[in-house]
């Protein structure tokens, strides 16, 4: 008997491995859902940002439209015509303003008032060059009077040269100061106190348009001989002084 269930249990075994089958549990595997890798769909997303370029913030380049103004002709308009400041005394007929603000005869009237011819000074030259000399500046010089009309330019064309009259002058060089220094010979039956305070009641001491006027304006009289003098108060001291003494 139990030779026979041995036996049986045999044929079962080899029939058994025949078909494929085994009597004995296999170790179980982990199925492929353990196993496989994660889906498309499940992995990860990427966190970090694409990479983005900034905008590009330059204005585009415009060009501005060359537009040219209408050709326009300024309107054909003369000045208006005016009168130069008087800066200097109004000058008197037959009288034109010269080089350096010296009034000479020539203009305004034309003949009206003609240039008396001028007598030549002699001595009085080398008189007022002794009173003038160590007082006055080297630049100045002295000379008998050149015409009429600078004579009657030094007291406003109100006192006028009378012809035959001597006059020495110290003059500047150039009309850069106010100076002038006169020694005059009165005319013949002239007073020379009256004809001095004729002198000094009409002198100009603003008598060119250079610079301004004269600080000082001083005379002395001596027999017929008036020495007039306009310039610094300094020098017009001195020169008088020195006549005088």
């Amino acid at each position: 008997r139990d030779t026979g269930l041995r036996r049986f249990r045999e044929v079962i075994d080899v029939r058994g491995r025949k078909c494929g089958k085994s009597t004995e549990t296999d170790a179980t595997e982990p199925t492929d859902s353990e196993a496989t890798e994660p889906t498309e769909a499940t992995k990860p997303t990427d966190t970090e940002p694409p990479e983005t370029k900034p905008a590009d913030t330059q204005p585009p380049e415009t060009k501005p439209q060359a537009t040219e103004p209408p050709a326009t002709n300024p309107p054909a308009t003369e000045p208006p015509a005016t009168e130069p400041s008087e800066s200097h005394p109004p000058l008197g007929p037959g009288f034109q303003l010269g080089p350096g603000g010296i009034i000479t005869p020539g203009g305004n009237g034309g003949g009206e008032t003609q240039d008396v011819p001028v007598t030549d000074a002699g001595d009085l030259v080398d008189k007022l060059t002794a009173i003038c000399e160590g007082i006055v500046s080297e630049a100045c010089f002295t000379e008998s009077l050149r015409n009429s009309g600078s004579f009657t330019n030094y007291f406003g064309g109100k006192v006028t040269y009378t012809e035959g009259m001597r006059v020495a002058m110290n003059l500047p060089s150039f009309n850069i100061d106010k100076h002038v220094v006169m020694l005059i010979e009165v005319p013949d039956g002239e007073d020379a106190a009256d004809y001095a305070k004729n002198l000094y009641a009409n002198a100009d001491p603003n008598w060119t348009i250079c610079g301004g006027p004269a600080e000082s304006v001083q005379y002395a009289v001596k027999d017929r001989l008036v020495l007039f003098v306009m310039s610094s108060t300094e020098i017009a001291d001195a020169v008088i002084a020195a006549f005088n003494g």
